[in-house]
């Protein structure tokens, strides 16, 4: 399966409740790589298996940063999280 089927997109916010909130921990990680977010901007990433790293929003990777090598997709997350039925 391509890593183009687990592509998840989201769009930045200007404020967060929380500092942990997934989309604010990227936006700041990007924004400490030079590369900041603005609000409204929809940033298309995937959730990669990251040895030891328990935090989803140390975990996405916006496709820009991805290259063309196979990345360890985080198989578990989707499963959990998106692609199961609501009871």
């Amino acid at each position: 399966v391509s890593e183009k089927e687990f592509v998840v997109t989201k769009s930045v916010k200007g404020n967060y409740k929380s500092d942990t909130c997934t989309m604010k921990v990227l936006s700041d990680r990007l924004k400490i790589e030079g590369k900041p977010p603005q609000p409204g901007d929809r940033l298309r990433y995937v959730v990669l298996n990251i040895e030891g790293e328990k935090k989803i929003g140390k975990k996405i990777r916006i496709l820009e940063e991805l290259d063309e090598k196979e990345h360890n997709i985080d198989y578990d997350y989707y499963l959990e999280n998106t692609f199961s039925n609501p009871i």
